[in-house]
């Protein structure tokens, strides 16, 4: 793990194979809690893959997180309306166009 600057924090030494949420979440609530010893009031955002994605952690670990979610079916069909709507949108705004001068954007 790393701080905002990118300096080493912390890591964890097992099997290469991935963790399940389960697994990581003793280390990152030592983790918070050392943070938390020193400043009791800072907002921690953690950043992991999806397999760390368990609404548990953000609870108890009272943080906030950002995921990389790998790409699923399920996950593909929940986009797919919002996907096809924001290019709709895109679209429509293109072809209309803002003349400034001659030139069209």
């Amino acid at each position: 793990m790393f701080d905002g600057a990118g300096r080493f924090v912390s890591a964890i030494l097992r099997p290469a194979k991935r963790p399940s949420g389960a697994e990581i979440r003793p280390h990152l609530r030592r983790l918070v809690r050392a943070i938390r010893i020193n400043w009791p009031n800072i907002r921690i955002l953690l950043r992991g893959d999806s397999h760390y994605c368990n609404p548990g952690h953000r609870l108890v670990l009272r943080v906030d997180f950002i995921f990389g979610l790998a790409p699923t079916t399920t996950l593909r069909k929940h986009v797919a309306d919002l996907e096809a709507s924001t290019t709709a949108r895109l679209e429509a705004s293109a072809k209309r166009g803002k003349e400034i001068g001659r030139a069209h954007v």
